[in-house]
């Protein structure tokens, strides 16, 4: 039952999501929409070796994210000021990268 918990508390805090190009270094960066909104904040990767070990199947790609609103929480909970995007037109992936580093910042926590 402890894995059914914890799958619940992921689907409410976190999106799954397929995507080759996320790697281990990604984690803390945006996650856009085809417009360039940030929707979620990439936060973990599956442990593809332990999955294998525990259910006989080596999963690929498979990555989380922390859901938008969840972030915007955050950010309201420590006066940190931001924009609300809306969908528009569809931008080419070179366009989305561009977006994607306005809405980064390197932290460091102390």
């Amino acid at each position: 039952m402890e894995s059914v918990r914890f799958d619940a508390e992921m689907a409410e805090r976190r999106k799954r999501l397929n995507a080759p190009a996320l790697a281990a270094l990604n984690s803390g960066g945006p996650l856009v929409d085809g417009s360039g909104n940030v929707v979620g904040v990439v936060s973990a990767k599956l442990d593809a070796i332990k999955m294998a070990e525990n259910q006989g199947d080596l999963p690929q790609n498979v990555n989380f994210a922390v859901k938008g609103a969840l972030a915007a929480s955050f950010l309201d909970a420590n006066q940190i000021a931001y924009d609300t995007g809306t969908f528009g037109e569809k931008l080419e992936p070179a366009d989305l990268a561009e977006r994607a580093k306005k809405a980064s910042a390197f932290i460091t926590c102390r």
